[in-house]
């Protein structure tokens, strides 16, 4: 099997391993046998220098090229663009690259240098919403440009706007030049992209998404693309208002994104609005109509509602929209089973299932130890096999290519290929054949819509966030207050990138009645020290350890409003570095028992029901 997949995403740069082939093939110089003018010597002459790294002289000698008459201006614009591009002067650069568009009729090359100009536009002036238009144009006049596919679509995975990159990530599969970033985009929608790396001149180049769409956003403030991307960060970080604002700006400014449509809705359902939600769906453009999470938005709120039979039938229109939408199928099987139709349940429940593990195999396989990162073989066909019975045949077929490109005598991939071959004939073929979900079985048209309007909140007075019936909760920090004087220990370094896995976590918490008289009690596990070890090198700062060793805690609940600290009292000295708790009888003694999970080993601590514990590990 290949490598692992180590980053979020890896994209083409504006200086491929193929570029100059590119930049030959556009100068007319490959396999070019007539003898060249002294113009085009000048130009073959530029070409030279810059692969030689000579940035300056190469354009120098292709505005001679140019002032001289080559013949092939088109070669010579993209060399001294290039060069220009090298020595940082991008806008004119994107000026040069755009010389060719206007010069040349064969839209093959007026696509790539459209393509070019996006690249310079979208990772070097940070204009992303020109770099979007250039690529576009690239894919108007050639759909298969690969430069303009692979630049798009990390502008668009950058951006949040995975719907649209979908259709692009398709055809780039559909002509059997995906790579395995691509598979994982397409595969998990949910993917969180945190990092962009390109490949330039000077080697690898690595940004932050966070920071690609805060330049974006600084070199053109009323670029509305770039919020999106931040609008999902924020979503992602649980900032929900933050989230709204920023929505709420983009639409102001540009009412057409339908993406940021849908993401808003979500968050208004999620939070529980009513005024705002019901003035977001009264408002909602028919083009976002056909956006699945604009009908899952509908059916949260109407499940906030206790409207079963609207849930249901938004949830099978969302999924008419996505049927690989893993949230909405697993809810209409509970919403049907709630509707006496556990039969139509049944079909949904498996689907969510199937994507669940496909899910969890693509985490994995992309590099993720939460979700098992062995690359092995039949995990790759386990992903085809569930990937062709959920009807995704380009996906399943792309994998099965991708596990013969590494090992040509399996026969279980080509297999698939012949079986799968009837799917794909037509390039034309969706993403997901309906035969294979469950709505080819269940028709929940019968079923009604949603009829909101402004008299459902009128019977559901919006009184604010402390009278609500869901949404949005707010908490008050009491715990010095009551008791709780608590601090957990950890060595964790600034930035947290440097820390080791436990200091990025806590030590967690186990409710428990401890002594039994039905209030509850708290154990809180407490981190510990770790000395960075002298012999391994780091760059992280040494951490002084506490003059006393951090400890577990049990905190009483007296039953009014209070706690007290009886750790010592319950004989509970546990100082490891504590990573979770559970909370069990174990002896079935009638008394709760404790488990400490624990950097090392963990202790189970059992209850003499005299409210003291003894370790019993």
């Amino acid at each position: 099997m290949a490598g692992r997949f180590r980053g979020p995403l890896i994209v083409t740069s504006l200086v491929l391993a193929g570029g100059v082939l590119v930049v030959l093939m556009c100068a007319g110089l490959v396999e070019r046998k007539p003898v060249l003018s002294d113009a085009d010597s000048v130009l073959a002459r530029a070409k030279k220098a810059l692969d030689r790294r000579d940035f300056r002289e190469a354009e120098k000698l292709a505005r001679d090229a140019l002032d001289k008459g080559t013949t092939i201006q088109g070669g010579a614009w993209i060399v001294s663009g290039e060069a220009i591009v090298q020595q940082g002067r991008f806008e004119e650069a994107v000026e040069c690259f755009l010389q060719v568009v206007k010069l040349s009729k064969q839209p093959d090359r007026q696509a790539m240098a459209h393509a070019l100009a996006g690249d310079v536009l979208a990772r070097r002036l940070h204009r992303l919403g020109e770099a979007e238009k250039h690529y576009r144009q690239a894919l108007e006049l050639d759909p298969n440009q690969d430069n303009a596919r692979r630049g798009l679509i990390t502008l668009l995975a950058a951006e949040g706007r995975r719907q649209a990159a979908e259709e692009i990530l398709l055809s780039v599969i559909r002509d059997a030049k995906a790579t395995e970033q691509h598979l994982f985009l397409l595969g998990n929608s949910e993917w969180v992209i945190n990092s962009l790396s390109f490949k330039t001149r000077e080697g690898e180049k690595k940004v932050q998404r966070h920071k690609f769409l805060e330049q974006a956003r600084q070199a053109v403030p009323d670029d509305p693309v770039p919020v999106i991307g931040l609008a999902r960060l924020a979503d992602v970080k649980n900032q929900s208002a933050r989230a709204i604002e920023l929505l709420e700006g983009v639409l102001a400014t540009d009412p057409d994104q339908t993406e940021a449509w849908a993401m808003l809705g979500q968050l208004l359902a999620r939070t529980g609005n009513a005024r705002r939600f019901l003035d977001w769906n009264s408002r909602v453009p028919e083009s976002a109509e056909q956006d699945a999470r604009t009908w899952f938005a509908r059916a949260t709120w109407a499940k906030h509602q206790d409207e079963d039979r609207v849930a249901a039938r938004c949830l099978w229109e969302c999924l008419n929209r996505d049927p690989n939408h893993l949230a909405a199928n697993l809810q209409l099987a509970q919403s049907l089973d709630r509707l006496g139709r556990s039969g139509d349940a049944n079909h949904f429940r498996r689907r969510a299932a199937d994507l669940s593990e496909l899910v969890t195999l693509l985490r994995g396989l992309a590099g993720d130890p939460r979700f098992g990162e062995a690359r092995t073989e039949q995990r790759v066909q386990r992903l085809v096999e569930l990937n062709r019975q959920m009807g995704r045949a380009w996906e399943a077929v792309a994998w099965s290519m991708f596990v013969l490109r590494n090992n040509q005598d399996l026969q279980w991939p080509k297999k698939h290929l012949e079986d799968l071959r009837p799917y794909i004939e037509k390039k034309g073929t969706p993403r997901t054949i309906k035969l294979f979900t469950p709505l080819s079985r269940v028709d929940l048209s019968d079923l009604p819509a949603p009829q909101w309007t402004d008299d459902t909140t009128a019977a559901k007075p919006d009184t604010g966030p402390e009278k609500t019936a869901f949404g949005p909760i707010t908490f008050r920090e009491d715990a010095r207050a009551t008791g709780l004087d608590f601090l957990y220990y950890s060595d964790a370094a600034d930035p947290i990138e440097k820390s080791r896995l436990p200091e990025t976590i806590g030590g967690g918490v186990g409710v428990i009645d401890f002594d039994g008289d039905g209030w509850p009690d708290l154990y809180l596990a407490q981190g510990s020290h770790k000395p960075v070890d002298p012999n391994q090198p780091t760059t992280r700062p040494l951490v002084k350890a506490p003059q006393t060793p951090p400890r577990d805690r049990l905190f009483r609940n007296t039953a009014d409003g209070r706690f007290e600290d009886v750790t010592s009292q319950a004989g509970v000295l546990q100082t490891a570095y504590g990573q979770g708790v559970s909370v069990g009888d174990v002896n079935s003694d009638g008394f709760d028992d404790i488990h400490v999970a624990n950097v090392g080993g963990n202790r189970l601590l059992i209850n003499n029901g005299d409210g003291t514990y003894s370790d019993e590990t």
